[in-house]
């Protein structure tokens, strides 16, 4: 896909599928008030508002919303404007602009391959679009894009921006911290570890992997996440509980996210044909599996989202299998790669359009049912007055409002914020993609370019 088309296609996505007044807020318990607490702390600002003291949500996701959310705060002085609506909207802006960006690195990663397109049904067949427009102060968009830029730069042989992704990614969400024992193991498989210029650095990075290793650990098996550890967790596995992550709930892997579970099935049946990147992923696809079999439900309104970092894993899988494997397997793969980012796409655009489709959790230890969600899904789907709802309740919808138009604002519940923000963000949008396109990335890779040719130099002389 050319950049131009690129872009567009984002701004289409913004405006069908952003919905402002839940990106543009923070709902629900203490996950997005402790996220967006570390974002206050990062601008010296204070924000208490339903954050727990005893509190262990990671800091990371805050860097990325740090930049936009210095320039709100910047322009709520200047201008009076409300600072938390505009801290809501840089926070909303940023997450959108991660799931972009991250869609942006998976053409790029697919079209080296030969199937450029298919990083783009592969990024819609992920659960995160929900998390990059609606539930925005999360952790999850971030996530993904620092999980794809990880595995780009492994892709390209880059491993130091690779070690300070998998460090960054492991801030963002401790259980990502597989991101380290896949770059040692890429350090072993390119070999660079004999290469004198890289000791130094190779060594750094493995002293920093064991610390974070051992902190996460400790967190893990003793301090505990959230009050759990994995003792607990472990403790807590059933084939009940099996059988609910799989196809029992609403949510099952098996309706919403079954290339992930031929992945992963794929992985560990071909374990000794595998290299050590590639084993790596495979161990972070089942230590993810086993989190979500073990934890008290799925911890969100939507889907698996413990899922959703290890997504980048299974694409190098996919990648790997697909130059090896038989015809058919390519074919099964390919097929539920598209089934899947044709229904995930097609659930989060009619999601919470009406009572039937309102937040859908997972609760532990519910006995084996049929996936109701699912079947409402496509009643949902079937319904004209779903759609409208739907395109009401988009930031497409919100301008037209605006712009006076009565029938989209007829019963609009969810109408809040002022329509200037939402044409700002649309415009936004499209101009910060073609400005990092044309003017920021030609601009490192020359930095990168004369600090490359300044090494060289010095080791020759």
């Amino acid at each position: 896909m050319k950049f131009k088309g690129m872009g567009c296609f984002v701004v289409v996505v913004f405006l069908l599928f952003f919905r402002p007044s839940l990106g543009w807020n923070v709902y629900g318990t203490s996950d997005g008030h402790c996220y967006v607490q570390w974002l206050y702390t990062m601008l010296g600002l204070s924000y208490t508002a339903g954050c727990p003291v005893d509190s262990t949500f990671a800091p990371g996701i805050a860097l990325f919303w740090w930049p936009l959310a210095a320039v709100a705060s910047a322009v709520s002085w200047i201008t009076s404007l409300s600072h938390y609506l505009m801290i809501m909207i840089a926070i909303g802006l940023s997450s959108f602009l991660c799931w972009a960006i991250g869609l942006r690195l998976y053409l790029s990663w697919f079209r080296q391959a030969g199937i450029p397109y298919w990083g783009m049904l592969f990024v819609l067949s992920i659960p995160v679009l929900y998390y990059s427009t609606s539930r925005t102060t999360w952790s999850h968009a971030g996530e993904f894009l620092c999980t794809t830029a990880f595995f780009f730069s492994l892709h390209r042989k880059k491993l130091k921006p690779a070690f300070l992704l998998a460090a960054l990614g492991t801030l963002v969400r401790f259980n990502n911290v597989f991101m380290l024992f896949v770059f040692i193991a890429a350090v072993l498989e390119f070999g660079q570890w004999n290469q004198r210029t890289h000791r130094k650095f190779i060594l750094t990075a493995l002293i920093t992997c064991l610390g974070f290793t051992s902190l996460i650990s400790y967190l893990g098996f003793v301090s505990g996440y959230h009050g759990m550890t994995v003792p607990i967790l472990m403790e807590a596995l059933s084939l009940n509980r099996l059988a609910t992550v799989l196809w029992g709930s609403d949510w099952g892997l098996l309706w919403t996210s079954p290339a992930w579970l031929l992945l992963l099935g794929t992985g560990l049946c071909l374990w000794k044909k595998q290299g050590p990147i590639e084993k790596a992923c495979t161990l972070w696809l089942t230590s993810h599996f086993f989190l979500v079999v073990a934890w008290l439900g799925n911890g969100s309104d939507f889907s698996y989202r413990y899922l959703i970092g290890s997504f980048g894993a299974a694409a190098w899988l996919w990648l790997f299998f697909l130059k090896r494997l038989s015809r058919s397997w390519q074919v099964l793969s390919k097929s539920l790669i598209f089934a899947s980012a044709l229904w995930m796409t097609s659930i989060t655009w009619v999601y919470r359009t009406s009572e039937t489709l309102s937040p859908q959790f997972v609760i532990p230890d519910w006995p084996a049912m049929t996936p109701r969600f699912q079947w409402k899904a496509w009643e949902a789907l079937l319904s004209l007055p779903n759609h409208w709802q739907a395109f009401k309740l988009s930031a497409l919808g919100e301008l037209l409002c605006g712009l006076g138009s009565d029938a989209v604002c007829q019963d609009m519940t969810y109408f809040t914020l002022p329509t200037l923000w939402t044409v700002a963000a649309a415009l936004g949008l499209g101009l910060s993609l073609f400005f990092f396109r044309n003017t920021i990335r030609p601009f490192l890779s020359n930095i990168w370019d004369r600090l490359s040719l300044q090494k060289k130099a010095s080791n020759l002389s």
